[in-house]
């Protein structure tokens, strides 16, 4: 029991460490926005799962609603929760305004995609892995918990104290790159209409960079080949 005990008081001095002054208030707040995107997840589970039931599933409301409540909790459940846990955990790095900003943002985001939910006349488009609502109101939801969970990252990046989480700085890195690429795709292509539009939009730039990777590695071996001296 010994060892249990002083790993588990090693982590608990850990988090301690981690945390930095003034951090707990803000991430109450990122807390509350990841378990109340996860509970509101959960619930339309049950409309989509009811959607497709036998019996139930023949009812033409059920039905009609099943596209929508699929996307909102997809939205709910994969892209809000997991963005408001690591702003929670950006937030403990690097507590201040612009954390509590962001986590104004990401809620007005939650509330957006809610009601374009329940409210909005857009089209829901299955997208690979982000599927959206062709709606004003759902699109700028999105883009609330986007903006909100990049201004934690930002500051993390900024105003994280030295030894702070490496894989926590990391993640907050690699989030801002992902933003960075679906708007720089967002600004290549066309507006988007149709699922296939939007998954283009979301996953062309991370190609196109893995593509011309492979392009200059190829040229560069060619140009080694073409340089290295000939046999007799």
């Amino acid at each position: 029991m010994e060892p249990l005990r002083l790993r588990r008081a090693g982590l608990n001095a850990a988090f301690a460490c981690l945390a930095a002054p003034g951090a707990r208030g803000i991430a109450r707040a990122w807390l509350a926005a990841a378990v109340a995107a996860l509970g509101a997840s959960g619930l339309l589970a049950l409309l989509v799962v009811a959607a497709r039931a036998p019996g139930l599933g023949h009812s033409a409301a059920l039905a009609a609603a099943f596209p929508r409540a699929l996307v909102v909790h997809v939205t709910y459940g994969v892209t809000a929760w997991l963005a408001a846990g690591a702003a929670l955990v950006w937030t403990l790095l690097a507590p201040g305004r612009a954390a509590v900003a962001g986590a104004g943002a990401f809620w007005a985001g939650l509330v957006l995609v809610g009601v374009a939910g329940v409210a909005g006349g857009g089209r829901a488009l299955l997208a690979d892995y982000v599927p959206v609502l062709d709606d004003g109101v759902f699109l700028a939801g999105l883009g609330l918990l986007a903006l909100g969970a990049a201004l934690a990252a930002i500051r993390a990046l900024a105003r994280a104290p030295r030894g702070a989480s490496a894989p926590a700085v990391a993640a907050a890195l690699a989030f801002l790159s992902a933003l960075a690429t679906v708007a720089a795709a967002g600004a290549a292509l066309p507006p988007p209409e149709a699922a296939a539009d939007y998954g283009r939009t979301f996953w062309a730039a991370p190609a196109a960079a893995t593509v011309a990777s492979a392009e200059r590695k190829a040229s560069a071996a060619a140009t080694a080949g073409a340089d290295a001296p000939r046999g007799a």
